[in-house]
């Protein structure tokens, strides 16, 4: 049995970020800061959206980053629900998010030729 009470409230360990009531793309953007100010990782994050796009966007967003999407859900409660989504961020994802930099500094190399 879960001793938790709340599905809104993170784990020991988890980051909890609220996007309730934010449209998109805001509950991915703010997936993605949490990210930027919590790695390296290894962390899990807890993102609540009532957005519907949600759905798909954080299902992509998880794919295009390398992410694991642990858990999609559905959360009732007393203002008409909302989903939880848990995305677990790799302890290397800070040192990817530098690869595609590389490629704008050979990029502008070839210009400057």
């Amino acid at each position: 049995m879960s001793e938790r009470t709340d599905p809104a409230a993170p784990a020991a360990g988890e980051v909890l970020v609220d996007a309730r009531g934010l449209r998109c793309p805001l509950p991915v953007l703010r997936l993605a800061q949490a990210i930027a100010a919590h790695c390296p990782g290894p962390i899990l994050i807890r993102l609540l959206a009532t957005d519907p796009a949600a759905a798909t966007d954080v299902a992509a967003f998880c794919r295009m980053r390398e992410l694991t999407l642990l858990e999609s859900r559905p959360v009732a409660d007393d203002v008409g629900g909302h989903a939880a989504y848990l995305v677990v961020v790799p302890a290397q994802e800070r040192d990817g998010a530098g690869q595609g930099g590389a490629g704008s500094d050979n990029a502008s190399d070839n210009r400057a030729r």
